[in-house]
């Protein structure tokens, strides 16, 4: 893929120390208001068609900006794809959930990014078990190819974003992969609507326990390795 093999980069560059802390207290008082005015309870699948729907033509802007701030809650991306999906034609309802996709993906990669920056997310690197780093070496070398397919397996997992924020992996190249490995899942749920969230709320336990296994697995075998253990 075109500019897709680039040079290991080193990571987010130095912010100034007072951001972080100001960054941190920022989301927390973010999550800690919507707790405390029961939004997190407002935002079922008919409350937000209702709202969206009420909100006339702002609706679509107001939704890509909600879909941002929800993914950094942790509000399930996939509520707000199938609300696009029931509350405007596909003509509208697909570039709109497209767009909140993408903007919150930049939004939490950004604060993950501030949040690691300043030599922590190299901390943390450094003490990636060796499995582990050959693919933080993919995403920094063969960011697109990599950032897809991790894209299209977990979808819009929010662990994932900040996974992706403690790699080297380029800013550009993360979201031009995710916008295409989110593709297929986007376009499933606003088409599919009802339906399709239904069938993720049954599929993506088994999608976290998948990815969760895996990466016990990595974990164990380079522990059996440096206790001089042969796998079996």
């Amino acid at each position: 893929m075109e500019g897709d093999d680039e040079q290991t980069t080193t990571g987010p560059p130095s912010v100034p120390r007072w951001l972080r802390p100001v960054v941190v207290l920022a989301v927390l008082a973010l999550a800690v208001t919507a707790w405390q005015v029961g939004l997190l309870d407002l935002l079922t699948l008919e409350n937000m068609r209702a709202f969206a729907e009420g909100a006339g033509p702002w609706g679509p802007v107001i939704f890509v900006a909600l879909f941002a701030l929800g993914e950094i809650i942790a509000v399930p991306s996939v509520i707000f794809v199938v609300v696009a999906g029931l509350v405007w034609p596909l003509h509208v309802a697909l570039p709109t959930a497209y767009v909140g996709a993408m903007s919150a993906c930049a939004t939490v990669f950004t604060l993950g990014r501030l949040l690691l920056a300043g030599g922590w997310g190299e901390a943390i690197r450094a003490r990636l078990p060796e499995g582990v780093k050959r693919y933080d070496i993919a995403l920094a070398n063969r960011g697109v190819r990599t950032v897809t397919v991790i894209r299209f397996f977990t979808f819009m997992s929010p662990i994932m974003h900040y996974v992706l924020a403690a790699s080297r992996v380029r800013f550009g190249p993360m979201m031009l992969g995710s916008a295409i490995g989110l593709a297929p899942g986007i376009t499933a749920l606003v088409i599919g609507g009802e339906q399709a969230m239904h069938h993720w709320e049954i599929v993506e336990p088994y999608v976290i326990g998948v990815v969760a296994a895996f990466i016990l697995f990595r974990v164990v075998q380079h522990l059996r390795k440096r206790a001089g253990v042969e796998p079996g």
